[in-house]
């Protein structure tokens, strides 16, 4: 059997798995903080040189982007996997797990559909672009939109690997419930593998690597 952790120890992974403080004050401060600074350096251009404000541009502000934003899909790739199939893991009873998937997929598209919605909303509000002189292509074609049975099949995987390294969300919330129910699946003679793998391993560490 497998041995069960000191009080000591439980009560530091039960910190471990405990959300950040404040998560969401310091990232609205964050964000904040980010459109004072990006407008401050914006306005003030023309009391700083030219190679100076590029150079500050392209190497400070650019390059912080761009790596913070590669961080982020770093994160939530492993993130939506390990939970998900940790939450298959600590459901009690089988027949809930049907109930459970169809509740996971519904409310992804739900937030997607919201997410779609609120960015093309507030697109048409505030009209970036408006007054730019852009270079526009001469013609533009529309691609036919996938049908129905086409869209069905994308939504299972050929390659999980794949799917992680493109960042294809729907097909990695689709392998994460079918590996979390094939791993639950093994029953009794399963349970050192559940109790000692990768899933359970990683939990104390994905809080952390949220919170820096």
């Amino acid at each position: 059997s497998t041995p069960k952790p000191s009080s000591a120890a439980s009560d530091v992974y039960k910190r471990q798995l405990s959300a950040p403080k404040n998560l969401t004050r310091n990232v609205l401060i964050g964000m904040a903080l980010g459109v004072a600074v990006a407008s401050a350096f914006y306005y003030s251009q023309s009391s700083i040189s030219e190679t100076i404000y590029f150079g500050i541009q392209n190497y400070v502000f650019n390059l912080g982007g761009q790596v913070f934003k590669n961080l982020l899909m770093l994160v939530v790739v492993p993130l939506v996997f390990f939970s998900l199939v940790c939450g298959v893991l600590s459901i009690s009873s089988s027949s809930q797990i049907g109930t459970i998937t169809i509740k996971t997929l519904s409310l992804y598209l739900v937030t997607t559909a919201i997410a779609i919605s609120l960015a093309l909303f507030f697109a048409l509000l505030a009209e970036p672009g408006l007054g730019a002189n852009l270079a526009l292509p001469q013609a533009f074609v529309a691609t036919d939109p996938p049908s129905l049975k086409q869209v069905i099949v994308s939504i299972f995987p050929t390659n999980p690997i794949a799917a992680m390294a493109e960042g294809n969300m729907l097909q990695i919330i689709v392998f994460s419930l079918l590996f979390g129910i094939a791993l639950k699946g093994t029953g009794d003679s399963g349970k050192p593998l559940q109790q000692l793998s990768l899933i359970h391993i990683s939990e104390p560490t994905r809080p952390r690597l949220i919170s820096y």
